[in-house]
This record gives structure tokens, sequence and C-alpha cells, in this order.
């Protein structure tokens, strides 16, 4: 499943672990881009692609919590979570925001790997949702005024007669 357009961020304020990280991922033969802070992730345009995220839970300025709340405003990048010092509300604040996966450190790479795995499927998967939801939001878009206001009639059972009977609201608005 894996092509160029897949790329693994990772952010992590400890150099050793950021090279470790991406030696191991390109070693598997993922695509990587390393950052040093959830300010310098934030500050940087990312490529349109499938993505997922491996980042540090405690860094210098902003918190690893604090870069998934800003990231999943923007995006549905599937986020994972490292540490070295796990504790349960930050675990279970992480979950709740949509983390995932949470690993601790030092890290099992075999562990590591399958959870990118499952984030990039699961990237996949929020894609094609996306694509979905526009083509959809296109279609209705062309639709006609009176047509977009019989659909959700036809859509809720009515037959084709009792939605034509049904007074339009189109007409009596622009009267």
């Amino acid at each position: 499943m894996e092509s160029a357009s897949e790329l693994v961020y990772v952010v992590d304020d400890d150099e050793r672990v950021r090279e470790a990280l991406a030696a191991l991922l390109r070693a598997s033969g993922r695509d990587v881009q390393t950052f040093n802070s959830g300010e310098e992730f934030l500050d940087t345009q990312h490529q349109n692609v499938i993505a997922c995220l491996i980042l540090d839970m405690r860094m210098p300025g902003m918190s690893g919590l604090e870069v998934q709340k800003l990231v999943s405003r923007d995006s549905q990048i599937p986020v994972i979570f490292i540490t070295g010092r796990a504790d349960v509300p930050s675990t279970v604040l992480a979950m709740k925001g949509g983390a995932i996966d949470f690993l601790t450190k030092p890290l099992d790479e075999d562990a590591l790997m399958r959870v990118v795995d499952a984030a990039i499927a699961r990237a996949h998967v929020l894609r094609k949702e996306a694509e979905d939801t526009a083509l959809l939001q296109a279609l209705h878009q062309s639709l006609t005024p009176r047509e977009q206001e019989l659909l959700p009639l036809l859509a809720s059972g009515r037959l084709n007669k009792q939605a034509a009977d049904t007074p339009c609201r189109y007409i009596a608005a622009t009267s």
C-alpha cells in the first residue's frame, strides 16, 4: 500500500530520537520529514500527501497535546504519540484527541512500524472520505434550487408526486 505520495512526519526535540526514527522509517521504505519542535512543524508548509505524524508528548515550548489540537483543527493527519515519561491523564487526553496510538520510549521497532502502517492506512481512508464528500458537495451545488429543495423529501421516502406537490420555497422567497 506504500507509494511515493506517503509521508511520515517526526516531531521530537531530541535529535538522536529524530535521526533514529528517520533512519528506521527510511529503511522500511518510508519518506520522512523531521522537525525539532511543534512550532517548526506547524510553521512549515506541508505537502498534499497521505501522511501521519509521530509526535513527542513533552517538548520545550508547545507540548505534543497542543500540537495535536492545532493539527486536528486544520487537517486529519493521524497522530502517533511517543514519550519517555508516560502518565495516564496525558495518555487519555491524547487518545480522546484522536491519537492512533501512544508508545513509550525506548520504542519497540516492530510495534512502531505496525502503528505507522495502521496510521497510513487510516490516512488513506480519511483522504478517500474527504474526496467523496467534496464530490457529493459539488454534485449538490450543481442542482437547481428546486432540485436542492426536493432532494431531502425524496431521500426521506416521499414519492415523486408527493415531493412535486410541495410548495416551492424558492419561488415564494423570490416573489
